[in-house]
């Protein structure tokens, strides 16, 4: 690689970087830390099924309200489903299997409180 190309290429990791969204960061760097992995693919690979189906608060994100209306919001609060209601619920819905972390772990069962920010146009 010369000289011309690294500089090239560090850019435009600096760009990438400065794309990625503020308010994921701290979380991100969080989960990193807590991470025991022995190689990078492993480490992606786990912070990414993590956060897969989790928003974290100041996120911004697209809350649909019917069908066909979107709105830009911010994440506010996460509130944890307790213990007791995941075991109520799961008794309550069928079992399926699947590879899929978020069918017994009760990820479906979290709420968020959001703020509105703009209504976002008809799809």
């Amino acid at each position: 690689m010369t000289y011309k190309e690294a500089l090239d290429c560090e850019l435009e990791s600096k760009k990438m970087l400065n794309d990625f969204p503020n308010e994921l960061q701290k979380p991100i760097l969080y989960l990193l830390s807590l991470t025991k992995c022995f190689s990078l693919k492993e480490l992606i690979e786990q912070i990414f099924n993590f956060v897969r189906y989790r928003y974290f608060v100041s996120e911004i994100v697209d809350v649909a309200l019917e069908q066909d209306q979107w709105l830009k919001c911010r994440v506010l609060a996460v509130h944890a489903p307790s213990d007791q209601k995941v075991v109520e619920r799961n008794h309550c819905t069928p079992t399926k299997k699947s590879n899929d972390n978020n069918s017994n772990s009760g990820l479906a069962y979290y709420s968020y409180d959001v703020e509105l920010l703009s209504p976002k146009k008809k799809t």
